[in-house]
């Protein structure tokens, strides 16, 4: 339910569904007796006409949330120092009971004032959808919701390909270093001495080396997510490198005829991790950045 509150009647609004057939909420407004505030603009894209109050029903039978843009767009004579706001609600069936609610608010103000903020935001904006993998359902919606925050930064008066992804919002990409976070490959190669450790020494030995390693390891690898803030992708791929060249080196060793009686352990635990983290990484689409639903 959506009560428009003082936006003008004149507005044009647009309801974007990602993953909810149009169709689908046509037939169900069908079946109310009062005439349908409602108009298909696409598979996807539902037009409502602003009243007191516009009923949108759901389809059934979800288990997850809907991914989903709303937009508004005001009539001509607005003023500066109005402030226009619409009230969403998800009311469930019969049981008349709001499952959630949030409310819109549109204050109206110079381009002068509202351009630093919308430059803000476009640079955040793109920042964040560079880690969203093309099949996930709020990748159309995030395109969207760029494309609307470009145009709105072009008629502020900022050219809006001129502002680049960064995570502060400063419309300037960051320069990182050729090597990337130091700690990040420091993590790694105390990762593959670890298990190189394990692999080449006696029993006895290894057991001494190898503890003291891991201690180390577990105190580089606290420093590196504190200096380095790595997302889940960076954190993988930390791990990935580091058993990877520990499965290198003891593979080269063993092809070169060392025996130890933790070599061929150490070995199959080395290729085994690297197999794994290597089909997580290509399932987290980590080579273009990761997301979670």
């Amino acid at each position: 339910m959506l009560r428009w509150n003082n936006i003008p009647r004149s507005s044009e609004v647009e309801i974007f569904f990602a993953d909810v057939d149009v169709d689908q909420i046509m037939a169900l407004a069908s079946t109310r007796i009062a005439p349908s505030a409602l108009k298909k603009v696409d598979e996807n894209t539902l037009r409502v006409k602003v009243s007191d109050v516009s009923y949108i029903p759901i389809p059934g039978g979800r288990t997850r949330n809907i991914a989903s843009l709303l937009t508004v767009r005001l009539p001509e004579g607005i003023r500066k120092g109005e402030h226009y706001t619409a009230s969403v609600l998800q009311i469930s069936g019969w049981s008349r009971t709001i499952l959630g609610a949030f409310q819109l608010s549109i204050p109206i103000s110079e381009a002068a004032i509202l351009r630093p903020a919308e430059v803000r935001k476009l640079s955040v904006l793109r920042h964040i959808f560079e880690s969203i993998p093309p099949t996930n359902r709020w990748f159309p919606v995030f395109e969207r919701y760029i494309a609307h925050v470009a145009d709105r930064t072009r008629s502020f008066g900022t050219d809006p390909d001129k502002v680049e992804p960064s995570p502060d919002g400063t419309g300037v990409r960051d320069k990182p270093s050729p090597l990337g976070c130091p700690q990040h490959w420091i993590a790694s190669g105390l990762l593959a001495a670890i298990l190189v450790t394990w692999g080449i020494f006696q029993v006895q030995v290894a057991a001494v080396l190898t503890s003291i390693a891991i201690v180390t390891w577990v105190a580089t690898y606290c420093w590196y997510e504190y200096k380095c803030k790595p997302s889940w992708c960076s954190r993988l791929n930390t791990l990935l490198i580091g058993v990877g060249v520990a499965a290198a080196i003891l593979g080269f060793l063993y092809l070169a005829g060392v025996t130890t009686s933790n070599l061929l352990s150490a070995l199959a635990v080395s290729a085994i991790s690297t197999g794994t983290m290597a089909i997580a990484s290509w399932l987290l689409y980590c080579g273009k950045g990761c997301c979670s639903d």
